[in-house]
């Protein structure tokens, strides 16, 4: 019986053998790895591979006589012969097998998924096929890559509409206008905050100077889309010290407020114009140019009237009236510019007013029953819509 018993474990221990034997003569190369291209410099975030065109790729092809039951790959990252992070045959997934398969740069990143970020050095990455008995069924292929201190390089984002040096007619006073531009590229994992600003130009500037010089009369914030509408660039006419003539650009900064992006994350200033309708000057009808009222008349009640500012502008138009008494040895201009109006008064979107008593007592040295008078057109800001410069009439109470 004993003699038996040293017979069967003799037995056993022999096809054990026998088993690794078999086992550990399997060719390596069931698989031959065609093709195994690397990168010679990657990024320090392994997650990031995936995105990267060609960034690692992998081509295997399976021997036409070979038996096969499952197939894993296994990828890791060394340096200096040691593992540093990637899969192992034992945790390993098998996929189905295949004749011929290429690997794609998401495939072999999503095998690499618990790698940490990597610090600037030399490494290498080792690719090698096992089966579902985690025996290797191909050589190991190793290709050596380099990470380094790479900060990502974004472009700044490009103006597009309304194009350069663009002419609108005077209707974009009153419709909207879309700005729009080129996204910040490659695309930024946290939101990208574009600050779009426009400038009005003033006579004599340039773009840059007007950029540096002058407010913005829009500045508007949009997160991750790349245009914006604008309602009423401005509220009325273009007249002097300012132009028709806008600068626009488009600035790319992140959460904390830093630029992205080239140029300090800014595009190209833009030009556009927009062509005003010629306004024109308001025309005075009563009292006619040296009309004589009596003081009766005077004291009861006189009509001015003008005809009305044009083109119309969006916002109603308030009319300024004033009216001067002459005093000895001046002239319309003079009273104008040195004397205190003796009726100012404001009309919105009427062109006519009644003035009464206008005189309170007679005319005595040094001032004179002589008087002069004018009406401008004021914006919403208060200013005159036109050049200032309006015709005036002179009238006498005798």
């Amino acid at each position: 019986m004993k003699y038996q018993n040293y017979i069967l474990i003799f037995i056993l221990t022999n096809c054990l053998f026998l088993s690794e034997y078999v086992f550990a003569q399997q060719p390596l190369n069931q698989i031959n790895i065609i093709s195994f291209t690397v990168k010679n410099k990657l990024p320090a975030d392994v997650s990031t591979w995936g995105s990267l065109p060609a960034s690692i790729l992998l081509v295997a092809q399976k021997l036409p006589q070979a038996q096969i039951q499952g197939i894993k790959l296994v990828l890791q990252i060394r340096q200096a012969g040691a593992k540093v992070c990637g899969n192992n045959a034992q945790a390993s997934v098998a996929m189905d097998v295949f004749t011929v398969r290429n690997f794609s740069a998401n495939e072999l990143a999503a095998l690499l998924a618990q790698c940490p970020k990597l610090k600037p050095s030399n490494y290498s990455i080792c690719a090698q096929f096992f089966n579902i008995d985690n025996y290797p069924i191909s050589r190991e292929f190793c290709k050596e890559f380099m990470v380094e201190d790479m900060v990502q390089s974004y472009s700044a984002p490009q103006n597009i509409s309304p194009t350069n040096e663009k002419k609108f007619d005077d209707s974009f006073f009153k419709m909207p206008i879309t700005f729009r531009w080129t996204p910040v590229l490659p695309k930024p994992k946290d939101p990208v905050m574009y600050k779009l600003r426009v400038w009005q130009l003033m006579q004599g500037q340039t773009a840059v100077q007007a950029m540096k010089a002058n407010s913005t009369i829009v500045e508007k914030e949009i997160s991750n889309i790349n245009q914006a509408i604008v309602l009423n660039i401005i509220t009325g006419p273009c007249k002097p010290p300012y132009l028709c003539d806008f600068v626009w650009n488009v600035q790319a900064i992140d959460k904390d407020g830093k630029s992205i992006g080239k140029n300090d994350g800014m595009s190209e200033l833009f030009s556009f114009n927009i062509k005003q309708n010629e306004w024109e000057p308001i025309k005075i009808l009563l009292p006619e140019n040296k009309k004589i009222f009596s003081i009766e008349a005077a004291i009861n009640e006189i009509t001015f009237r003008w005809t009305p500012f044009i083109p119309k502008p969006n916002n109603p138009v308030v009319y300024r009236l004033r009216v001067w008494q002459l005093m000895q040895g001046q002239n319309g201009l003079q009273a104008m510019k040195n004397n205190k109006p003796l009726v100012l008064k404001y009309i919105e979107s009427i062109e006519e007013a009644q003035i009464k008593n206008l005189l309170n007592g007679p005319c005595k040295p040094p001032y004179l029953c002589h008087f002069i008078w004018d009406v401008q057109a004021l914006g919403a800001d208060g200013n005159p819509l036109d050049d200032g410069k309006n015709n005036f009439n002179a009238f006498t109470i005798k």
